[in-house]
């Protein structure tokens, strides 16, 4: 096997591993703000 390009597709996935963590955490943050206010407004809405 050529190490040259086990060590560049290494690299290759961390970086795109990186940037994928970024807007996994965006999207995280906003489910998490429709899912609270998803139930805000559940116990606003009951009687």
């Amino acid at each position: 096997m050529n190490r040259g390009a086990t060590g560049l597709a290494k690299k290759r996935a961390e970086s795109e591993k990186t940037s994928n963590f970024i807007p996994q955490t965006i999207n995280m943050v906003i489910y998490l703000r429709f899912l609270i206010a998803g139930r805000d407004n559940l116990f606003e809405e009951s009687p």
